[in-house]
């Protein structure tokens, strides 16, 4: 998990250094930054909460219904415009739908690329 926050090769290189593995004890050493070495507590809290929420205080949630989504692959690339046409749905609904999908298209380089669309459209 630290690994993702500060890089593979920065946590091996704290791993090395502390000559241990154990996370907590790296974490007493200088070999991580502060952010990367509160990212793992904050992670474990927040996965500790979302499985027993009223247990932490958190009582009135109103949780959103599922998406009701199929996923389909393009074998090229094409605009989001156009695909959320083709989806009946508005371009902001799309892009909701394909939070992945931060330019005008689909990945240039990329084949069968995972796009939701609306069940059944």
């Amino acid at each position: 998990m630290a690994a993702y926050n500060a890089g593979e090769g920065k946590v091996a290189n704290a791993v090395a250094d502390a000559g241990t593995e154990n996370y907590w004890e790296i974490r007493n050493t200088r070999a991580l930054s502060n952010e990367t070495k509160d990212y793992v507590p904050k992670f474990i809290a927040a996965m500790r909460i979302a499985k027993d929420p009223a247990r932490y205080g958190f009582t009135d949630i109103e949780y959103d219904d599922p998406l009701n989504l199929d996923t389909v692959k393009l074998k090229r690339p094409t605009e989001v415009k156009v695909l959320a046409r083709a989806a009946g749905v508005s371009y902001r609904e799309f892009k909701e739908m394909n939070p992945s999908l931060t330019r005008w298209s689909t990945p240039p380089y990329m084949h069968n690329v995972p796009i939701n669309v609306p069940k059944g459209e």
